[in-house]
């Protein structure tokens, strides 16, 4: 099928791009290889902020005998707070493929590749199919790596895996001191759990 628009990426710059488009009247076909919602739905912003705020509420009542109240016995159950997290981020991003299909937008699951001016090679379960468009839109994002210095295993995790982990960590050293780093220090410091930048 010929679209007006396709786009390669269901984050928020592809999906915000797909609502538009469609918005205006265009056909609209939104190819995604992995979850609607990108890395700030699924693993950044929305997961980093339900945990902020969990962790903040142990941390309030874990202190609020300094204001003269009485909060005993306040802990962290890791799985159930991470459930949380998880149900969050499902029912966000259960509404985002809700507004695309409100606005007939086509999804097409799987890893485009652009073949030539107009034209996407789609890699899916079933096989590959090609969608047509007259316009494209690349909205790919990007995904964190690991330093090949660090060594493989389940003790070295990118903001992902810590976004989207089901067990706390007994203690955490976070490499790099900048905006996420410091949010995930503070998530983990106000769980209790001994943490540490570098």
């Amino acid at each position: 099928m010929m679209y007006d628009v396709a786009i390669l990426g269901g984050g928020p710059g592809g999906y915000a791009a797909a609502l538009r488009a469609a918005t205006r009247g265009a056909s609209v076909c939104c190819i995604e290889a992995d979850r609607l919602g990108g890395t700030c739905l699924n693993v950044g912003c929305i997961p980093t902020k339900a945990m902020l705020h969990a962790s903040g509420l142990l941390w309030d009542m874990s202190n609020a005998g300094a204001m003269g109240l009485v909060c005993e016995g306040a802990r962290v159950d890791g799985p159930a707070y991470f459930a949380r997290v998880a149900k969050v981020v499902s029912d966000l991003r259960k509404g985002v493929g809700m507004l695309l299909k409100s606005r007939r937008v086509t999804v097409v699951r799987g890893r485009g590749k652009l073949l030539s001016a107009g034209r996407i090679e789609v890699g899916t379960e079933g096989g590959t199919e090609t969608v047509e468009a007259k316009s494209i839109i690349i909205a790919t994002g990007s995904r964190p790596v690991c330093p090949a210095f660090l060594p493989d295993g389940d003790r070295v995790w990118t903001t992902d895996q810590a976004a989207c982990a089901t067990e706390l960590p007994e203690s955490v050293l976070i490499v790099g001191g900048g905006v996420i780093g410091c949010e995930f220090a503070t998530i983990y410091s106000e769980l209790g759990i001994p943490t540490t930048i570098v």
